[in-house]
């Protein structure tokens, strides 16, 4: 640890200081709903369109009358530098950066929130940390056969600002390959199984849990073993094939059914193809609430219907006037034309059916789902807890808010956007904590919402934060400024020894600040020495925290596992397998010195990491790593909640880890090293370093400990990084205000 943490003058005073807190219908849709042409992408949303606001306001009215009818007066108002960092990192997963602050606090007081609303809302990042919550929800694995191309169409459909229900169709509806429609990656994922595929729907699209129902009427719901078969035969003729001329993989309806009841054939009672049913309960659309929705939903459609068709219009008459051969293209889309219909009639399939009935105004669980799942998302707890299991004996706890959020959702033409806007304009969302009361004292006022509950970071707004505030994003160091010589130890076979001693001598490669290199996998990692065979691993639960430069691998700390026997190769036994004399046989060849060498190689690195975003690592991150370590999900499990509790490992990581440590270190490329440059007042730099780190300004106590720390250094910038690393280690940085 460094100097000023290792003398511990004022820092653990310091760090205290920064503690603040601790009967179903047939297969057809109704005919008001029938399939209509896919819609365009929406008009952007603004925190001060009279629908949103008038939203947020009936939000509030929900919540405070029986609020009030209880005793629970509400909290107060959060004040501006709280709202600026719980809506950023909410909406996009980091916290603002010192230009965010001092841009929003340039703006007038009275439209300031609206206009951060609009901004983030906006930003790049938004599709990003939004594709993860689908990601969560649905358990999109990049791993996965197609899991990184749907994650893509995800992303891609916010960015589009497509409405949900129409991403929604299209998941349900995918036929073909990745190439040419992403969203088959679900039925990839899953291998198109339609029992498999009924309950990832059913739970992450409605938040019903039918699984047990599976294998047996459910215990504990009114849902029947043959409800779960009904539902099921709408995939029952969806199959994933694979065609050898194109080596891909590809989702296609057949003519059949893989579902048949019952289950397992009896004397007696030979199986029979399920015909498909929607067992779950609809809602009338004559509805007051829902029929107006209606109404503002039909008339968005055909704003859009019509928007759209003036655009094809004018694309049209642009190809027109644009003279191009495409010959090639134009055959090798009508083969696969050709082919698609040959092996699938295109009338309305079961799948097509089952989206109509998911997506229809009168299906409240599918609208009662994502403005749940969004709620509890920003609010830290859902109306119906837990957010996948909707059902009689676990009512919401504030029914009418529900429907209102269902009912803003759909009227908007199912756009996210402004269900979030509508959230965070809310006074609801902008209300404080309840300070200084136990969590007993404090529940009914959180499940009434009217107090905001304590909130930690997810993982992935944790790393990118640290990495904002410690602006390692990019380099932050000029190039030759931390040069160092490290020692690395590897096994390598004896005919490489000579190839290596000699590529010791190679120069270091010295990063060029404006093009990093690529990101690497941040999975344990292993290379080849294209000299001759040399291996080496990477076996650090910190290495993965940080980019890895693939060239330069024999540049690493620990490449390589230690070999205290010098020149002995570990051998990796399988547990089951105790014949002595096999393991006598790799004994020897493990240790035989003909065969390996154990060689030391000195190089000079120069020690300037970048750490990508959280948003660019595969999901699941591998085990070891930071995003895993704070909550990140395996995403095996469905319905599996991310872990918010502390540990070991995660104190850690944020003690010692690469991460925080690099994060905290100055370098001459950022705004704080240019200020303790100018000599400027201390005061200055401290006001910089909290702005940086925790949105505000320091209070007049953390204010001396930071003086009073800062005149206890000889240097200056080794008092910011102690200052910026016990910022990192504390509550207030982990914790939304």
């Amino acid at each position: 640890m460094r100097q000023g943490v290792r003398n511990g003058l004022v820092v653990a005073g310091l760090a205290a200081a920064c503690l603040l807190w601790s009967a179903a219908p047939s297969i057809a849709a109704p005919k008001s709903r029938q399939a209509k042409a896919p819609l365009p992408g929406q008009v952007p949303v603004s925190a001060s369109d009279p629908a949103v606001i008038a939203a947020a306001a009936r939000i509030d009215q929900l919540i405070l009358e029986p609020a009030l009818a209880k005793g629970l007066s509400p909290a107060p108002r959060c004040d501006d530098e709280t709202f600026l960092r719980r809506a950023t990192i909410d909406l996009i997963a980091r916290i603002p950066t010192a230009a965010e602050y001092e841009a929003y606090f340039r703006l007038p007081a009275e439209t300031r929130r609206a206009a951060l609303v609009d901004r983030l809302l906006s930003d790049p990042r938004f599709n990003d940390r939004w594709a993860m919550f689908f990601g969560d929800m649905m358990n999109i694995r990049s791993s996965a056969d197609g899991g990184a191309t749907f994650h893509g169409f995800i992303r891609d459909s916010l960015r589009d600002r497509k409405p949900y229900d129409q991403m929604v169709r299209q998941i349900i509806t995918a036929t073909g390959t990745l190439r040419d429609n992403a969203p088959v990656g679900f039925f990839l994922g899953s291998n198109a199984d339609a029992l498999e595929v009924t309950g990832i729907l059913t739970q992450t699209l409605m938040g019903v849990r039918m699984q047990c129902a599976q294998c047996h009427d459910h215990p504990y719901d009114i849902w029947t073993q043959k409800d779960y078969y009904g539902l099921a035969a709408y995939f029952g003729s969806t199959d994933v094939r694979y065609r050898e001329e194109t080596g891909s993989l590809y989702v296609i309806d057949v003519k059949g059914t893989t579902i048949m009841w019952p289950p397992v054939a009896r004397k007696g009672r030979p199986q029979q193809p399920v015909e498909p049913r929607w067992p779950l309960e609809r809602a009338s659309p004559d509805e007051a609430g829902l029929a107006l929705a209606i109404q503002q939903l039909d008339a968005k459609q055909r704003d859009r219907a019509d928007h759209q068709a003036m655009e094809d219009l004018l694309a049209s008459a642009e190809s027109l006037t644009t003279p191009r051969d495409d010959t090639a293209g134009m055959l090798d889309k009508s083969t696969r034309v050709i082919e698609h219909i040959v092996e699938s009639e295109r009338v309305q399939s079961k799948r097509e059916a089952f989206a109509d009935l998911m997506s229809s105004p009168t299906n409240k669980f599918y609208g009662w789902n994502l403005s749940n799942r969004v709620w509890a998302e920003l609010m830290g707890r859902g109306i119906v807890t837990p957010v996948d299991d909707i059902k009689s004996d676990n009512p919401p706890s504030n029914p009418a808010l529900l429907d209102e959020l269902s009912r803003h959702l759909l009227a908007s033409n199912y756009d996210m956007r402004a269900l979030i806007a509508a959230v965070v304009m809310s006074e609801a969302y902008q209300r404080t904590l309840l300070e200084g009361k136990p969590a007993e004292e404090r529940e009914p006022y959180e499940h009434a919402f009217v107090s905001t509950p304590l909130r930690r970071m997810n993982a992935e707004s944790i790393y990118d934060s640290i990495r904002i505030a410690g602006h390692v994003d990019g380099y932050k160091h000029s190039p030759g400024r931390n040069m160092r010589e490290i020692s690395v130890r590897l096994r390598v076979p004896e005919k490489t020894v000579e190839q290596m001693m000699a590529q010791r001598e190679t120069p270091p490669a010295t990063p060029a600040p404006a093009s990093p290199a690529p990101a690497a996998d941040p999975a344990m990692m292993q290379g080849a020495d294209s000299a001759g065979g040399a291996t080496a691993m990477v076996d650090d639960p910190y290495a993965s925290e940080t980019r890895i430069d693939v060239e330069g691998l024999l540049a690493a700390i620990t490449l390589q596992k230690e070999d205290p026997l010098m020149g002995r190769r570990i051998v990796e036994v399988n547990p089951d397998d105790v014949d002595p004399a096999k393991i006598a046989m790799r004994e020897a060849a493990a240790t035989d010195p003909r065969r390996f060498r154990t060689v030391t190689v000195k190089q000079q690195i120069d020690d300037n990491p970048v750490f990508e975003s959280a948003m660019s690592i595969r999901a699941p991150a591998p085990p070891e790593h930071f995003l895993r370590q704070f909550g990140q999900t395996s995403r095996v499990i469905l319905g599996e909640k991310r872990d918010t509790g502390a540990n070991t490992r995660q104190a850690l990581l944020l003690l010692n880890g690469k991460l925080a440590n690099e994060a905290a270190r100055v370098g001459d490329l950022e705004p704080a090293h240019k200020l303790l440059h100018e000599k400027r007042d201390v005061k200055d730099v401290v006001e910089l370093i909290y702005i940086e780190c925790l949105t505000r300004k320091p209070g007049a106590d953390e204010l001396d400990a930071a003086l009073a720390m800062f005149a206890a250094y000889d240097n200056r910038a080794d008092a910011v990084a102690d200052l910026r690393w016990a910022i990192f280690n504390s509550h207030a940085f982990r914790y939304l205000p």
